[in-house]
């Protein structure tokens, strides 16, 4: 997933992260929130990549998550005092792999006072047994 904002809103710090989340709503340890200081989590199933001053993406390895995982909540959040209004629209993009077309787009430009936004959650469906994506 590819969350990207205009060039010319760069200065503001917008920080892009993802929460590995158990069927408890939490996330079981340190290593499972992926942020610009932990980067990737162990087994490199979630990764933070960066593509310049506007642009970052979440890479998600879902045969790679571990079975316990409910979920992966990706979000955004904003350093020192400004706000997602000031920050204006964020483009996201979900697309199965690096390179291949998008399945889905969406633009978040209604945000006036937020600091944070939950982006997208990616979740398992379906899966009697927890087994699989």
């Amino acid at each position: 997933m590819i969350a990207a904002w205009a060039a010319h809103q760069a200065n503001k710090e917008v920080n892009v992260v993802a929460f590995i989340i158990d069927e408890d709503e939490q996330v079981s340890c340190d290593e499972d929130f992926v942020f610009y200081s932990a980067p990737q989590s162990p087994g490199s199933a979630v990764q933070l990549v960066t593509d310049g001053p506007n642009e970052q993406a979440i890479v998600i390895e879902l045969s790679a998550l571990p079975a316990a995982t409910h979920k992966v909540v990706v979000a955004a959040a904003l350093d020192g005092a400004s706000t997602f209004a000031d920050v204006e629209a964020i483009e996201i993009t979900l697309s199965p792999a690096s390179g291949e077309q998008a399945v889905a787009q969406a633009t978040l430009d209604a945000a006036t006072t937020e600091r944070i936004l939950v982006l997208a959650e990616i979740y398992r469906r379906g899966l009697s047994d927890g087994s699989g994506p």
